[in-house]
C-alpha cells in the first residue's frame, strides 16, 4: 500500500484507476507513471478527475491535477485535498 492515504482511500482510488485505465492493481506502484506507465490519455485523466470528485466529494483544481505525473503523486494530491474537506471551517 503507502503511507499517505488511509487503506480505504487508497482501495478506491485503486478501483477507480483499475477499471479506468483497465490495468491491474499490481501496476499501481507508487512510481508508475499514470501517462507514460499505464497509458492514461487525456480523456482517460478527465474520467479518473470526474470519479475522484465525484467519490471523495471534492474538486480538483486543474493546476494540482496538471502536476500529478505519478501514482504516488496521486495518493498525496488526495490525501491533501482530504485532509482540506475534512477540516471544519473557521470562523463561519
Amino acid at each position: 500500500m503507502n503511507d499517505i492515504l488511509s487503506e480505504e482511500d487508497t482501495l478506491l482510488v485503486q478501483k477507480i484507476l483499475t477499471q479506468q485505465l483497465d490495468v491491474a492493481p499490481e501496476q499501481l506502484v507508487l512510481e508508475a507513471r499514470i501517462e507514460e506507465d499505464l497509458m492514461a490519455d487525456s480523456l482517460d485523466k478527465v474520467e479518473i478527475s470526474l470519479a475522484l470528485e465525484e467519490s471523495f466529494d471534492f474538486t480538483i483544481p486543474d493546476d494540482q491535477w496538471d502536476e500529478v505525473k505519478t501514482i504516488g503523486e496521486l495518493y498525496a494530491a488526495v490525501a491533501e485535498l482530504l485532509e482540506r474537506t475534512r477540516q471544519p471551517s473557521r470562523g463561519r
